[in-house]
Protein backbone atom coordinates (compact mmCIF):
# COMPACT_ATOMS: atom_id res chain seq x y z
CA UNK A 1 0.00 0.00 0.00
CA UNK A 2 2.52 2.54 1.22
CA UNK A 3 4.62 2.09 -2.69
CA UNK A 4 1.28 2.02 -4.27
CA UNK A 5 0.66 5.53 -2.41
CA UNK A 6 4.31 6.54 -3.21
CA UNK A 7 3.73 5.34 -7.05
CA UNK A 8 1.02 7.53 -7.26
CA UNK A 9 2.31 10.48 -5.53
CA UNK A 10 5.28 10.16 -8.01
CA UNK A 11 3.14 10.19 -11.10
CA UNK A 12 1.26 13.33 -10.19
CA UNK A 13 4.21 15.10 -9.20
CA UNK A 14 5.65 14.43 -12.81
CA UNK A 15 1.92 15.40 -13.91
CA UNK A 16 1.74 18.54 -12.19
CA UNK A 17 5.76 19.77 -13.80
CA UNK A 18 4.45 18.96 -17.15
CA UNK A 19 1.15 21.21 -16.01
CA UNK A 20 3.18 23.63 -14.43
CA UNK A 21 5.45 23.78 -17.96
CA UNK A 22 2.73 24.37 -19.97
CA UNK A 23 0.67 26.85 -17.84
CA UNK A 24 3.81 28.87 -17.27
CA UNK A 25 4.44 29.61 -21.09
CA UNK A 26 1.01 30.88 -21.60
CA UNK A 27 -1.30 33.76 -20.55
CA UNK A 28 -0.77 35.15 -17.13
CA UNK A 29 -3.84 33.48 -16.03
CA UNK A 30 -2.12 30.59 -16.41
CA UNK A 31 0.48 31.80 -14.74
CA UNK A 32 -1.63 32.21 -11.53
CA UNK A 33 -2.82 29.07 -12.17
CA UNK A 34 0.69 27.43 -11.93
CA UNK A 35 1.29 28.81 -8.82
CA UNK A 36 -2.11 27.35 -6.68
CA UNK A 37 -1.34 24.02 -8.57
CA UNK A 38 2.46 24.19 -8.06
CA UNK A 39 1.23 24.87 -4.10
CA UNK A 40 -1.17 22.05 -3.62
CA UNK A 41 -0.58 18.93 -5.65
CA UNK A 42 1.59 17.56 -2.96
CA UNK A 43 -1.83 16.86 -1.48
CA UNK A 44 -3.02 13.32 -2.57
CA UNK A 45 -6.04 13.70 0.00
CA UNK A 46 -8.69 15.73 -1.80
CA UNK A 47 -10.38 17.21 1.29
CA UNK A 48 -6.30 18.25 2.06
CA UNK A 49 -6.06 19.12 -1.55
CA UNK A 50 -9.52 21.51 -1.66
CA UNK A 51 -8.23 23.16 1.58
CA UNK A 52 -4.80 24.02 0.00
CA UNK A 53 -6.63 25.47 -3.47
CA UNK A 54 -8.55 27.64 -1.36
CA UNK A 55 -5.91 29.13 0.95
CA UNK A 56 -3.48 29.77 -1.88
CA UNK A 57 -6.15 31.29 -3.92
CA UNK A 58 -7.20 33.53 -0.99
CA UNK A 59 -3.92 34.36 -0.25
CA UNK A 60 -2.90 35.64 -3.70
CA UNK A 61 -5.81 38.35 -3.42
CA UNK A 62 -5.07 41.53 -3.50
CA UNK A 63 -2.49 40.73 -5.61
CA UNK A 64 -4.26 39.72 -8.42
CA UNK A 65 -8.07 41.10 -8.47
CA UNK A 66 -10.85 38.71 -8.52
CA UNK A 67 -11.28 38.64 -11.50
CA UNK A 68 -8.24 37.20 -12.62
CA UNK A 69 -8.53 34.68 -9.53
CA UNK A 70 -11.51 33.38 -10.87
CA UNK A 71 -10.14 32.48 -14.59
CA UNK A 72 -7.38 30.88 -13.14
CA UNK A 73 -9.58 29.03 -10.99
CA UNK A 74 -11.76 27.99 -14.38
CA UNK A 75 -8.06 27.26 -15.80
CA UNK A 76 -7.22 24.94 -12.91
CA UNK A 77 -10.80 23.01 -13.38
CA UNK A 78 -9.76 22.04 -16.44
CA UNK A 79 -6.82 19.94 -14.88
CA UNK A 80 -8.00 19.21 -11.44
CA UNK A 81 -12.00 18.65 -10.48
CA UNK A 82 -11.03 19.44 -6.75
CA UNK A 83 -11.65 22.76 -7.29
CA UNK A 84 -15.09 22.75 -8.79
CA UNK A 85 -17.15 23.74 -6.28
CA UNK A 86 -15.82 26.95 -5.64
CA UNK A 87 -18.94 29.13 -4.37
CA UNK A 88 -17.94 29.39 -0.72
CA UNK A 89 -14.00 29.88 -2.09
CA UNK A 90 -16.19 32.72 -3.37
CA UNK A 91 -17.91 34.32 -0.18
CA UNK A 92 -14.16 34.32 0.79
CA UNK A 93 -12.67 36.79 -1.70
CA UNK A 94 -16.03 38.55 -1.54
CA UNK A 95 -15.32 39.40 1.95
CA UNK A 96 -11.99 40.45 1.72
CA UNK A 97 -12.70 42.74 -0.96
CA UNK A 98 -15.79 44.66 1.05
CA UNK A 99 -12.84 44.69 3.35
CA UNK A 100 -10.93 46.88 1.91
CA UNK A 101 -12.91 49.27 0.57
CA UNK A 102 -16.63 48.53 2.38
CA UNK A 103 -18.18 51.81 0.56
CA UNK A 104 -18.09 50.11 -3.38
CA UNK A 105 -19.71 46.80 -1.83
CA UNK A 106 -22.81 47.70 -4.71
CA UNK A 107 -20.28 48.26 -7.34
CA UNK A 108 -18.49 45.19 -6.73
CA UNK A 109 -21.26 43.22 -6.55
CA UNK A 110 -22.18 44.04 -9.85
CA UNK A 111 -19.06 44.09 -11.39
CA UNK A 112 -18.80 40.27 -11.61
CA UNK A 113 -21.22 38.90 -12.87
CA UNK A 114 -21.03 36.04 -14.87
CA UNK A 115 -22.98 32.56 -14.89
CA UNK A 116 -21.32 30.56 -12.85
CA UNK A 117 -21.24 29.44 -9.35
CA UNK A 118 -17.86 31.06 -8.73
CA UNK A 119 -19.58 34.38 -9.86
CA UNK A 120 -22.76 33.62 -8.10
CA UNK A 121 -20.90 32.71 -4.87
CA UNK A 122 -19.05 36.24 -5.06
CA UNK A 123 -22.33 38.15 -5.09
CA UNK A 124 -23.58 36.04 -1.82
CA UNK A 125 -20.45 37.08 -0.01
CA UNK A 126 -20.42 40.64 -0.96
CA UNK A 127 -23.97 40.73 0.20
CA UNK A 128 -23.29 38.98 3.61
CA UNK A 129 -20.14 40.73 4.42
CA UNK A 130 -21.57 43.94 4.25
CA UNK A 131 -24.66 43.81 6.51
CA UNK A 132 -23.76 40.38 8.55
CA UNK A 133 -23.46 42.04 12.08
CA UNK A 134 -25.29 45.02 10.72
CA UNK A 135 -29.14 44.28 11.37
CA UNK A 136 -31.58 46.64 12.58
CA UNK A 137 -34.91 46.12 12.09
CA UNK A 138 -35.72 49.93 12.43
CA UNK A 139 -37.62 50.42 8.99
CA UNK A 140 -35.87 53.80 8.28
CA UNK A 141 -32.88 51.84 8.06
CA UNK A 142 -34.76 49.15 5.71
CA UNK A 143 -35.96 52.04 3.78
CA UNK A 144 -33.08 53.87 3.62
CA UNK A 145 -31.37 50.95 2.13
CA UNK A 146 -34.10 49.55 -0.28
CA UNK A 147 -33.43 51.51 -3.18
CA UNK A 148 -29.94 50.98 -3.11
CA UNK A 149 -30.62 47.05 -2.74
CA UNK A 150 -33.72 46.96 -5.54
CA UNK A 151 -31.54 48.68 -8.10
CA UNK A 152 -28.59 46.10 -7.63
CA UNK A 153 -30.74 43.19 -8.82
CA UNK A 154 -32.22 45.31 -12.05
CA UNK A 155 -28.61 46.95 -12.68
CA UNK A 156 -26.48 45.19 -14.70
CA UNK A 157 -28.56 41.63 -15.40
CA UNK A 158 -28.25 40.58 -18.58
CA UNK A 159 -30.21 37.38 -17.73
CA UNK A 160 -33.70 36.01 -15.90
CA UNK A 161 -30.68 33.71 -14.16
CA UNK A 162 -28.52 35.79 -12.75
CA UNK A 163 -31.85 38.58 -11.60
CA UNK A 164 -33.06 35.40 -9.76
CA UNK A 165 -29.75 34.51 -8.20
CA UNK A 166 -29.18 38.10 -6.84
CA UNK A 167 -32.83 38.23 -5.49
CA UNK A 168 -31.64 34.82 -3.46
CA UNK A 169 -29.04 36.90 -2.47
CA UNK A 170 -31.11 40.12 -1.25
CA UNK A 171 -33.05 36.78 0.49
CA UNK A 172 -29.55 36.75 2.70
CA UNK A 173 -29.71 40.49 3.28
CA UNK A 174 -32.70 40.62 4.32
CA UNK A 175 -32.46 38.08 7.20
CA UNK A 176 -29.01 39.52 8.67
CA UNK A 177 -30.93 43.31 8.24
CA UNK A 178 -33.65 42.40 10.58
CA UNK A 179 -31.63 40.24 12.64
CA UNK A 180 -33.18 36.74 11.66
CA UNK A 181 -37.20 38.05 11.55
CA UNK A 182 -38.22 35.82 9.29
CA UNK A 183 -41.95 36.95 8.81
CA UNK A 184 -40.39 41.00 8.67
CA UNK A 185 -37.71 39.46 5.97
CA UNK A 186 -40.37 37.71 3.54
CA UNK A 187 -42.24 40.74 3.73
CA UNK A 188 -39.43 42.57 2.47
CA UNK A 189 -38.75 39.91 -0.17
CA UNK A 190 -42.46 41.13 -1.46
CA UNK A 191 -42.10 44.34 -0.97
CA UNK A 192 -39.20 43.83 -3.31
CA UNK A 193 -41.18 41.74 -5.93
CA UNK A 194 -44.18 43.80 -6.31
CA UNK A 195 -41.71 46.94 -7.35
CA UNK A 196 -41.52 45.44 -10.43
CA UNK A 197 -44.42 45.18 -13.74
CA UNK A 198 -43.85 41.55 -15.26
CA UNK A 199 -43.10 37.87 -14.29
CA UNK A 200 -40.77 37.77 -11.33
CA UNK A 201 -42.31 34.88 -9.25
CA UNK A 202 -39.19 33.20 -9.60
CA UNK A 203 -37.53 35.79 -8.16
CA UNK A 204 -39.59 35.93 -5.28
CA UNK A 205 -39.15 32.61 -4.18
CA UNK A 206 -35.12 32.54 -4.76
CA UNK A 207 -35.80 35.73 -2.46
CA UNK A 208 -37.56 33.57 -0.07
CA UNK A 209 -35.27 30.80 -0.07
CA UNK A 210 -32.29 33.01 0.51
CA UNK A 211 -34.03 34.12 3.67
CA UNK A 212 -34.79 30.62 4.56
CA UNK A 213 -31.75 29.14 4.08
CA UNK A 214 -29.55 30.56 6.87
CA UNK A 215 -32.04 28.73 8.77
CA UNK A 216 -30.83 25.16 7.75
CA UNK A 217 -27.26 25.86 6.90
CA UNK A 218 -23.91 27.34 8.30
CA UNK A 219 -21.82 28.69 5.89
CA UNK A 220 -18.09 29.20 6.14
CA UNK A 221 -19.05 33.02 6.55
CA UNK A 222 -20.61 31.66 10.06
CA UNK A 223 -17.74 31.55 12.75
CA UNK A 224 -20.40 30.74 15.55
CA UNK A 225 -23.68 29.42 15.45
CA UNK A 226 -26.56 31.05 14.25
CA UNK A 227 -29.09 31.51 17.65
CA UNK A 228 -32.24 30.59 15.05
CA UNK A 229 -30.46 27.53 13.19
CA UNK A 230 -33.07 24.89 13.23
CA UNK A 231 -32.71 21.20 13.14
CA UNK A 232 -34.39 18.06 11.90
CA UNK A 233 -36.44 17.92 15.40
CA UNK A 234 -37.50 21.79 15.31
CA UNK A 235 -37.26 22.41 11.47
CA UNK A 236 -41.01 21.37 10.89
CA UNK A 237 -42.66 22.63 13.63
CA UNK A 238 -41.19 25.73 12.78
CA UNK A 239 -42.55 25.73 8.90
CA UNK A 240 -45.93 24.31 10.36
CA UNK A 241 -46.06 27.64 12.30
CA UNK A 242 -45.85 30.55 9.52
CA UNK A 243 -48.50 32.39 8.70
CA UNK A 244 -49.39 31.78 4.96
CA UNK A 245 -49.15 28.03 2.80
CA UNK A 246 -46.85 29.46 0.46
CA UNK A 247 -44.31 30.60 3.49
CA UNK A 248 -44.78 27.00 4.68
CA UNK A 249 -43.93 24.90 1.42
CA UNK A 250 -41.03 27.09 0.84
CA UNK A 251 -39.68 26.70 4.26
CA UNK A 252 -40.03 23.02 3.73
CA UNK A 253 -38.55 23.07 0.74
CA UNK A 254 -35.45 25.31 2.01
CA UNK A 255 -34.67 22.44 4.53
CA UNK A 256 -33.86 19.87 2.55
CA UNK A 257 -29.70 20.47 3.46
CA UNK A 258 -30.88 18.75 6.66
CA UNK A 259 -31.94 15.41 5.22
CA UNK A 260 -29.15 15.58 2.25
CA UNK A 261 -27.54 12.38 3.44
CA UNK A 262 -30.81 10.34 3.18
CA UNK A 263 -32.14 11.98 -0.54
CA UNK A 264 -29.68 10.05 -2.09
CA UNK A 265 -32.69 7.42 -2.62
CA UNK A 266 -36.18 7.87 -4.51
CA UNK A 267 -38.33 6.89 -1.66
CA UNK A 268 -36.61 9.30 0.76
CA UNK A 269 -37.37 12.16 -1.68
CA UNK A 270 -41.10 11.45 -2.08
CA UNK A 271 -41.64 11.23 1.49
CA UNK A 272 -39.59 14.99 2.11
CA UNK A 273 -42.11 16.19 -0.66
CA UNK A 274 -45.26 14.39 0.14
CA UNK A 275 -46.82 17.49 1.93
CA UNK A 276 -46.50 19.95 -1.29
CA UNK A 277 -50.00 21.02 -1.82
CA UNK A 278 -50.45 21.56 -5.40
CA UNK A 279 -48.47 20.32 -7.93
CA UNK A 280 -46.27 23.33 -9.08
CA UNK A 281 -44.98 22.83 -5.43
CA UNK A 282 -44.18 19.20 -5.73
CA UNK A 283 -42.59 20.05 -8.68
CA UNK A 284 -40.26 23.04 -6.92
CA UNK A 285 -39.81 20.53 -4.61
CA UNK A 286 -38.51 18.08 -6.52
CA UNK A 287 -36.53 20.31 -8.30
CA UNK A 288 -34.98 21.86 -4.87
CA UNK A 289 -33.50 18.31 -3.96
CA UNK A 290 -32.14 17.58 -7.64
CA UNK A 291 -30.91 20.74 -7.80
CA UNK A 292 -29.14 21.10 -4.44
CA UNK A 293 -28.05 17.46 -4.16
CA UNK A 294 -26.27 18.24 -7.74
CA UNK A 295 -24.45 21.42 -6.24
CA UNK A 296 -23.41 19.51 -2.87
CA UNK A 297 -21.98 16.60 -5.30
CA UNK A 298 -20.75 18.77 -7.85
CA UNK A 299 -17.26 17.91 -7.89
CA UNK A 300 -17.80 14.26 -7.99
CA UNK A 301 -20.96 13.73 -10.05
CA UNK A 302 -20.74 9.96 -10.17
CA UNK A 303 -22.19 9.89 -6.87
CA UNK A 304 -25.15 11.55 -8.38
CA UNK A 305 -26.02 9.24 -10.76
CA UNK A 306 -27.33 6.72 -8.98
CA UNK A 307 -29.92 8.73 -7.83
CA UNK A 308 -31.00 9.99 -11.12
CA UNK A 309 -31.41 6.15 -12.62
CA UNK A 310 -33.64 5.18 -9.47
CA UNK A 311 -36.01 7.80 -11.27
CA UNK A 312 -35.97 5.41 -14.74
CA UNK A 313 -39.50 5.28 -16.24
CA UNK A 314 -40.63 7.98 -13.76
CA UNK A 315 -42.41 10.48 -15.69
CA UNK A 316 -40.63 13.29 -15.86
CA UNK A 317 -38.68 13.22 -12.99
CA UNK A 318 -35.78 10.79 -14.56
CA UNK A 319 -34.63 13.97 -17.14
CA UNK A 320 -35.01 16.32 -14.11
CA UNK A 321 -32.43 14.86 -12.22
CA UNK A 322 -30.21 14.51 -15.14
CA UNK A 323 -30.87 17.89 -16.02
CA UNK A 324 -30.05 19.51 -12.92
CA UNK A 325 -26.88 17.57 -12.54
CA UNK A 326 -25.77 19.15 -16.22
CA UNK A 327 -26.87 22.75 -15.18
CA UNK A 328 -25.18 22.50 -11.70
CA UNK A 329 -21.68 21.18 -13.59
CA UNK A 330 -21.84 24.44 -16.23
CA UNK A 331 -22.74 26.83 -13.70
CA UNK A 332 -20.23 25.65 -11.25
CA UNK A 333 -17.44 25.08 -14.29
CA UNK A 334 -18.62 27.90 -16.69
CA UNK A 335 -17.68 28.81 -19.68
CA UNK A 336 -16.80 26.01 -22.10
CA UNK A 337 -14.97 23.52 -20.21
CA UNK A 338 -18.50 23.60 -18.60
CA UNK A 339 -20.65 23.41 -21.23
CA UNK A 340 -18.87 20.28 -22.24
CA UNK A 341 -18.90 18.15 -19.87
CA UNK A 342 -22.41 19.57 -18.89
CA UNK A 343 -23.36 17.74 -22.36
CA UNK A 344 -20.85 14.61 -21.27
CA UNK A 345 -23.21 14.26 -18.23
CA UNK A 346 -26.33 14.82 -20.14
CA UNK A 347 -25.21 11.88 -23.06
CA UNK A 348 -25.46 9.46 -19.82
CA UNK A 349 -29.01 9.44 -20.06
CA UNK A 350 -31.15 8.91 -23.90
CA UNK A 351 -34.68 9.48 -25.33
CA UNK A 352 -36.98 12.32 -23.77
CA UNK A 353 -34.17 12.69 -20.81
CA UNK A 354 -31.64 13.55 -23.02
CA UNK A 355 -33.12 15.70 -25.11
CA UNK A 356 -34.89 17.69 -22.32
CA UNK A 357 -31.46 17.98 -20.87
CA UNK A 358 -29.70 19.00 -23.46
CA UNK A 359 -32.37 21.69 -23.94
CA UNK A 360 -31.65 22.79 -20.48
CA UNK A 361 -28.08 23.98 -21.89
CA UNK A 362 -29.34 25.44 -24.60
CA UNK A 363 -31.32 27.66 -23.14
CA UNK A 364 -28.47 28.23 -20.08
CA UNK A 365 -25.87 29.06 -22.83
CA UNK A 366 -28.07 31.44 -24.95
CA UNK A 367 -28.58 33.76 -21.84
Amino acid sequence: MVRARMLLAGILACVAVVLITILLTQASRHQVSAKILFSCVRFLNREERTHCYERTVYDLYPMYNVHELFLAIRTLQKYDMTLVPCHFLAHRLAAAVVAQDPARWSEQMISEETNSMCSFGYTHGIAIAKFKGAGDSSENIVAKVMPDLIEMCDKGRASARARNNCFHGLGHIFYYLTNGDIAYGLALCDQSVDRHSGDYEKSRIRCYAGVFMKLFFLTPDDDEPDPHLLDKRTASAFCDSLREIRFVQECKRSSWILYKDELIHKEAVYRFCKDMVTTNDMDLCFARVFRGLAWDMVGHLNTFVPLCEEFKGVGSRYGECYTAGALEYALTAGGTYGMQGARQFCNRTNGDARNACMQSLETLSSE
